[in-house]
């Protein structure tokens, strides 16, 4: 009885002891952050959850942290750098639809389309309003040569209210490629609408108008 008591006052010393050192390690990355060393705020953020995984807080400043440099890698160009912080992150925190998103965006400029469009089908699972998501899905599946998908993302867009002009035209040059010139038309309309300078739009439009004259 003697030794099991031991055991368990010895694994709470050691428990306590891998929370302070996380604590320190949480301030340590602080004043990193202050000093910009922004690498080596992540390197102690790393430890202190490794050491502390249960505390919450010393997670989401890691996972923060892992978004950071995967967005600051990604304005660089550096889609490898960016996908590997995303991709920690995601394991931190796999209901992230920001984060699934965001590494979509770097398979995209990766040339990785049939990854890319796996990330942003998860990030709209996890959030059906996403609009960058259902976007960036229907671009990549319009690049596929996925009409069908890439139109019906469009829509969704469009059904959550306040689609760029650049949707609405992106939308209607794939109604055209599936033979729907009324609905094509109608989509360059409401790209004018949203933004009368949009030249895609009006010269598109001008022409399709042109062909039924035409015709």
């Amino acid at each position: 009885s003697k030794v099991f008591t031991g055991q368990v006052i010895a694994e709470l010393a050691l428990r306590n002891q891998a929370k302070s050192d996380a604590e320190k390690l949480v301030k340590k990355a602080s004043a990193l952050i202050d000093e910009q060393d922004i690498w080596g705020a992540l390197a102690c953020l790393e430890k202190s959850v490794t050491l502390n995984p249960e505390h919450k807080l010393n997670r989401k400043a890691y996972e923060a942290m892992l978004y950071l440099i995967g967005r600051r890698s990604y304005a660089v160009k550096n889609y490898t750098v960016a996908a590997e912080h995303f991709t920690k992150m995601l394991i931190s925190n796999p209901n992230s639809a920001d984060g699934h998103n965001n590494l979509g965006n770097c398979y995209t400029r990766m040339g990785k389309l049939a990854l890319a469009r796996a990330r942003y089908k998860k990030a709209i699972a996890i959030k059906p309003s996403h609009k960058k998501a259902l976007t960036n899905l229907a671009v990549v599946c319009s690049a596929l040569s996925e009409n069908k998908e890439a139109i019906s993302s469009f829509e969704k867009v469009v059904k959550l209210g306040k689609a760029s002009a650049a949707v609405h035209n992106n939308l209607a040059l794939l109604y055209v490629k599936t033979g729907k010139m009324e609905a094509a038309a109608d989509s360059w309309r409401r790209a004018l609408k949203v933004d009368p300078l949009c030249a895609p739009a009006r010269k598109n439009l001008a022409r399709l108008e042109g062909m039924k004259n035409a015709g």
